[in-house]
């Protein structure tokens, strides 16, 4: 009993230390010394993602919260989360931009400006050395993922590096703290955890100091901890239902043999946004899992809390990803980076404020430093994504846009199959077009991806097309894989079927397994005799 007195003793001599040293110190954002060095790496950090975001292609999952934004109201907003799985967050940060008639590629530059601004932080706010704030910045997630490919993770590493340099600060500005915490709780369910662990971190130290604050301080740091379990509440409300509305989530209750080979399938997703290697160099592998454990050591030698959190931040992803939702994009494995940096500038923030120190012990230095270039080394390849997005198509999407534009008016009907975020693609690039699905005859917008849900094309939805195109022709954009199908089922009912354009289907990136949005398009007449296709 007495050993754990002295440890909260020494905790909170540690925290009136901090908080002392805060209230002589500069305002938040009151810069490090840099040097124009990092200002010169910086800038040209900014010009290569800006000469990246023209030559990019959007993706189905992209431009589905995008048509979310677009098309619906807030309430519409948090209704569809159910069926997404996702918080509105992201959506309502898009709604303005979508809603004004902004083009599409309005999304990736917000996204762009949202890593800017994270990387930013790293650059002029971090503690790390200045070795390691290059090699985060020209990293795979931060030079292409997060910014080029706009998706809500970029808010990711924009909260939690706001919320590492404002830590030290959480008992002066509790609110803000708190607020910071429950953003980060909306903006992806692998998040959960990490919020979970700062939400413990901060009520035991609350707890171990609560008899050096005033009346007001703890009545301002308890509302602060309701305030965070508000805001993950009002996320458990947008995605409660999710497991009873669509198919994409479920809780695998599964054997243990199935839940060995998830698991390996997990770890095998996140070996190979980092690594991306043969297994045939094991000493590289070997390397990097070791250069992980030490960083996890280093932290835990000197802040045994921040080393639990960051462990319960990573494990949730890991069993999240198991049991329910496969860790799949590299979006996601890279969560796992943005956790251990923001472990780390906190553990280096605090020693630079107890210490009153420029100088960073030598020994957290090296293992912080070995981490980022173990880290960038081995994502190297997959920052190649770059080179290939510029260099070639993402899919045949934006030659299908051109055929159209030059081909067919906008007073023809066309009718896309199946119905599936593939051909969201198409859709968002012709706003202007009278596009309606096959399945139901509906003008395109968002994809409600409810169980009920049919991916495939049925006869009746090709008759249906007739009556809906109120004349004896209409033209049809087909998946390549569905292709074939489509014309069997037309050439079963008496149709007249003529091939009018087929895609090229591009050399696929080296780590996107995404490039399956090649189409056809066909002319569909109601005649006695055939086109050959």
């Amino acid at each position: 009993m007495s050993k754990n007195n002295q440890q909260n003793k020494a905790r909170s001599k540690i925290l009136s230390q901090l908080d002392g040293y805060i209230k002589n110190s500069g305002s938040f954002f009151c810069s490090n010394k840099t040097s124009s060095f990092e200002v010169w790496i910086f800038i040209i950090y900014i010009i290569l993602l800006f000469i990246q975001l023209p030559f990019h292609e959007q993706w189905e999952d992209e431009l589905q919260a995008w048509l979310i934004a677009r098309d619906c109201s807030i309430p519409r907003i948090f209704y569809m989360m159910r069926y997404e799985g996702h918080f509105a967050l992201w959506h309502l940060l898009l709604h303005p931009l979508a809603s004004i008639g902004l083009p599409v590629i309005a999304m990736n530059i917000f996204s762009t400006i949202i890593c800017i601004f994270a990387c930013w932080l790293v650059v002029f706010q971090s503690p790390f050395p200045r070795l390691s704030k290059i090699l985060i910045l020209f990293s795979a997630p931060f030079i292409y993922w997060y910014p080029i490919v706009a998706r809500v993770y970029v808010l990711i590493p924009a909260l939690m590096f706001i919320i590492a340099r404002f830590y030290n600060h959480r008992f002066q500005k509790p609110y803000v703290y708190a607020i910071l915490l429950a953003l980060l709780s909306n903006t992806h369910v692998f998040m959960e955890g990490m919020v979970f662990a700062l939400f413990c971190l901060l009520f035991f130290d609350f707890y171990i100091i609560r008899n050096t604050l005033s009346s007001k301080q703890k009545k301002d740091c308890i509302l602060a901890l309701v305030l965070v379990i508000s805001g993950v509440f009002i996320a458990f409300l947008q995605v409660y239902s999710t497991f009873e509305c669509t198919k994409e989530a479920s809780i695998k209750t599964q054997s243990l043999s199935e839940i060995m080979m998830r698991f390996n399938s997990t770890r095998q997703s996140f070996g190979n946004a980092y690594l991306n290697i043969s297994t045939k160099t094991p000493f590289l592998r070997i390397s990097f899992y070791l250069s992980l454990f030490a960083c996890i050591v280093c932290i835990m030698r000197k802040s045994f809390f921040n080393a639990v959190g960051m462990i319960i931040g990573i494990g949730w992803i890991f069993l999240f990803s198991v049991f329910i939702y496969s860790l799949g994009h590299p979006q996601q494995s890279y969560l796992i980076l943005v956790i251990i940096l923001f472990n780390f500038w906190i553990h280096l923030s605090s020693n630079l404020m107890l210490n009153n120190n420029d100088n960073i012990k030598t020994a957290d230095t090296i293992v912080s430093m070995a981490l980022v270039c173990l880290i960038t080394l081995f994502s190297c390849r997959s920052s190649l994504c770059t080179i290939e997005d510029i260099a070639q198509p993402f899919s045949t999407a934006k030659q299908t846009t051109e055929y159209i534009k030059q081909n067919l008016s906008k007073q023809d009907k066309i009718y896309y199959f199946p119905t599936s975020l593939q051909t969201s693609i198409i859709c968002t690039w012709l706003p202007n077009y009278n596009l309606f699905s096959g399945e139901n005859q509906r003008r395109y917008s968002y994809l409600v991806l409810e169980k009920s849900l049919k991916r495939d094309i049925q006869p009746y939805h090709l008759m249906k097309c007739f009556e809906h195109a109120q004349g004896n022709q209409y033209y049809a954009i087909v998946l390549l894989r569905k292709a074939h199908d489509f014309e069997i089922m037309a050439n079963e009912l008496n149709f007249s079927v003529k091939l009018l354009f087929e895609s090229t289907i591009p050399t696929k990136h080296s780590l996107l397994a995404y490039t399956d949005e090649s189409y056809k398009i066909y002319l569909i007449k109601q005649a006695d005799k055939h086109d050959n296709i």
